[in-house]
């Protein structure tokens, strides 16, 4: 089961996921200086497996984090995150040098696991690595100016709840680009009544110029918002400095 350097996942027939990782070692004398850094590699590629698992990811379907691609990415971005090992009971662990190869493996309760992974803290860390996939699979769509499509990613991310500052400038843009002006605006609003108090300098300043460039007496009185907060955001930076 250690052939090739490809890590793959089981599921048997209990409620029990197992991932195993392997990875041929290095000849010569290179071997034992590279053994502690392979045994760490293979463990955490079994842990990612693992977390990867169909059966586990189905979970989160509930939770709305439904499109297969982006969630799979989004755990395999979050794993380092999540720290299953020693927070989730039942699960076992280990990695070891099995004839030429360096081999790590974990065995979970799926149902466990599930529950701690669904737990408000952890689905926070999945959310906002599902956001930041499906983000940047946005930001590829634009750069190729295929705003629709972009938008329609933004929406599925809207619809979640699981936006950004810099997912409001970008669906604005989208808009703007379609000469959606009421959409533009709206967005915009909405940007600034969720951001305006918490947001960055760079972002109300980004949100005042999408505005300015709207020319109605709406843009125009949101850009004057925009600017008027950046200034406040900058004046509290710079005094947060001094006071240093």
């Amino acid at each position: 089961m250690v052939q090739g350097d490809k890590p793959w996942v089981v599921q048997q027939r209990r409620p029990t996921l197992f991932a195993l990782a392997a990875k041929r070692l290095p000849a010569g004398e290179v071997r034992s200086r590279a053994v502690p850094a392979m045994l760490e590699l293979v463990h955490m590629q079994a842990t990612h497996e693992l977390l990867t698992a169909k059966s586990l990811l189905d979970r989160f379907e509930a939770t709305g984090l439904n499109d297969a691609t982006t969630l799979r990415q989004a755990m395999e971005k979050a794993v380092g995150e999540l720290h299953v090992m020693g927070n989730v009971q039942g699960v076992v662990h280990g990695s070891a040098v099995v004839g030429e190869f360096a081999a790590g493996y974990v065995l979970a309760d799926e149902a466990a696991l599930s529950a701690y992974l669904l737990q408000p803290a952890e689905l926070e860390i999945v959310q906002t690595a599902y956001r930041d996939v499906m983000h940047a699979q946005a930001r590829e769509l634009m750069d190729r100016n295929d705003w629709e499509n972009a938008l329609l990613l933004w929406q599925h991310l809207h619809q979640r709840k699981l936006v950004s500052q810099q997912l409001y400038l970008d669906a604005a843009r989208c808009f703007k680009e379609l000469k959606q002006t009421a959409d533009t605006v709206r967005v915009l609003r909405e940007a600034l009544a969720a951001f305006g108090d918490s947001g960055s300098p760079e972002f109300l300043e980004q949100a005042g110029d999408l505005a300015f460039d709207i020319q109605t007496d709406e843009a125009q009185s949101l850009a004057e918002t925009a600017y008027r907060k950046a200034s406040d955001a900058l004046k509290e930076t710079i005094s947060g400095v001094a006071e240093r």
